[in-house]
């Protein structure tokens, strides 16, 4: 109701990636130890589309397909806080930090300024 008031419309937040959630059921497949959590950002020969929408904010800070991101703002992740959730307590403009594992090892701390949802953009 909130952004209604303020924008007249719905406005959501927008990292720009395309992600599978790593849990027990599904970790090992994509080559992670049994106890990694986070979102993995998919390849295009897992998701037939770019894991990382060209342009995005996450393509402009430096995010890759098969990145996998363990917190965002120092916030992990569990089965009721999915990226999407935890991306939904920000706004567009908004900057985050993601703490991200590169390669299986490699961490990076990535800082993002959120962009606004648009379903034209993902046609």
């Amino acid at each position: 109701m909130d952004d209604i008031l303020k924008y007249g419309r719905i406005v959501r937040p927008w990292l720009g990636v395309r992600f599978v959630m790593l849990g027990e059921e599904n970790v090992e497949e994509y080559g992670f130890a049994k106890e990694q959590t986070g979102a993995y950002i998919l390849t295009q020969e897992i998701a037939g589309l770019p894991g990382v929408v060209p342009d995005s904010p996450a393509d402009r800070a430096g995010l890759k397909e098969g990145d996998l991101i363990v917190k965002v703002s120092g916030e992990l992740f569990s089965s009721n806080a999915t990226l999407a959730e935890v991306l939904n307590m920000y706004e567009p403009g908004d900057q985050v930090e993601l703490e991200v594992l590169r390669e299986g090892d490699i961490i990076l701390s990535i800082n993002v300024e959120l962009g606004e949802f648009d379903e034209t953009v993902l046609q």
